[in-house]
């Protein structure tokens, strides 16, 4: 299911149809390599899954789990070229971005079972440097990974 196509209707349909919606496909994580960025990768994914109910009995908002997608699935943030930023430093964001919104999403109630927040592969266009386009840069991603386990563990 696409992220634009998600609602309960949807969800309802696909379920009458005896199919189950096991994956989001979401818009570009614009926001993956700021500090904000793991809450609204976080809001994103609850918005895909929650409902809102229509009690008023409390000051809580109350929402309910209608969609359980195994993956939730992400395009990487992009940079303009002429960014000066370090590349791994922004690697290390994303990374750090999409484990903290997985711990919120742990957190979250009326989510059963958080689920898997990936990014995939992105075709460059104009002048914008990705931070997952070949093959290569999954080996890089994971360098990100390690040096940012090293810096906690530090």
């Amino acid at each position: 299911m696409h992220e634009e196509q998600y609602n309960e209707s949807v969800v309802q349909h696909a379920n009458k149809l005896g199919l189950s919606v096991e994956s989001v496909h979401m818009t570009p994580l614009v926001s993956g390599c700021s500090s904000n960025g793991a809450r609204i990768c976080a809001d994103k994914v609850k918005d895909a899954m929650l409902g809102y109910s229509d009690t008023d009995s409390s000051d809580e908002i109350d929402r309910y789990q209608y969609c359980e997608p195994d993956t939730v699935v992400f395009h990487p943030p992009r940079l303009p070229s002429d960014d000066t930023a370090e590349l791994d430093f922004r690697r290390q964001q994303l990374i750090a971005t999409l484990g903290n919104a997985t711990l919120q999403l742990q957190k979250t109630k009326g989510i059963e079972e958080a689920p898997t927040i990936t990014i995939e592969n992105v075709c460059p266009r104009g002048s914008f440097t990705y931070l997952l386009t070949e093959s290569t840069d999954v080996n890089r991603l994971e360098s990100a990974h390690a040096q940012l386990q090293a810096k906690q563990k530090a």
